[in-house]
């Protein structure tokens, strides 16, 4: 009889147990913990095992699951100087694009220097179409008013001249060889005849 009396009161005292909160959690945490579940993270209603990434809809985020917690770290983007910065859909740091400070677009491999808030840039586009510059130590000094920038293939720094474009009319967002491309470009604008092609 006494070992049923042993029983009894050890039920009874595990009910007693049961019903305060402290040892409903340890109840559960003790299930959960013989179950294996106690590795198992939730988010958003989604169960995620140990070490597994969970998706917080951030790509700024990188989340894993470590024993029953979910552990975040930030991504840090690095400062993309002189050039042409493009968020993709989906990506958290912007990349550079392959594109020049006139507007064009480079192809894979190509080089070509950039002009920047007046400080040159040494660039090139990777085959990734992702473009990496460094800055030179050329400082490009700014035109006067009544001037414009004019870009040459040769040059990092673009040569100051007075506007000769007719008003109304944009200056060109391309590079030219000489000064004379540059007054050919000039007199088709004004309605001459331009003595080079294309």
């Amino acid at each position: 009889m006494s070992t049923f009396i042993h029983t009894l009161l050890v039920a009874v005292a595990f009910t007693a147990f049961l019903k305060t909160s402290s040892g409903k959690d340890k109840i559960t945490a003790f299930l959960k913990k013989i179950s294996g579940k106690d590795k198992i993270c939730t988010y958003n209603g989604i169960e995620y095992g140990d070490k597994a990434m969970v998706d917080k809809g951030d790509p700024c985020l990188e989340c894993y699951c470590r024993k029953g917690t979910i552990s975040c770290s930030k991504t840090i983007c690095v400062d993309q100087e002189g050039c042409a910065s493009l968020v993709d859909d989906g990506a958290c740091c912007p990349r550079c694009e392959c594109r020049d400070s006139a507007g064009n677009l480079h192809q894979k491999e190509n080089k070509w220097q950039n002009v920047v808030d007046n400080t040159c840039y040494d660039c090139k586009c990777g085959k990734d179409m992702t473009a990496r510059c460094k800055k030179t130590k050329q400082k490009c000094e700014p035109c006067k008013a009544g001037q414009t920038e004019v870009f040459f293939k040769n040059r990092s720094c673009p040569a100051c001249r007075e506007r000769l474009v007719p008003s109304g009319h944009v200056d060109p967002p391309m590079k030219f060889k000489s000064w004379k491309e540059v007054d050919e470009y000039v007199k088709l604008k004004k309605g001459g005849k331009s003595k080079i092609s294309g």
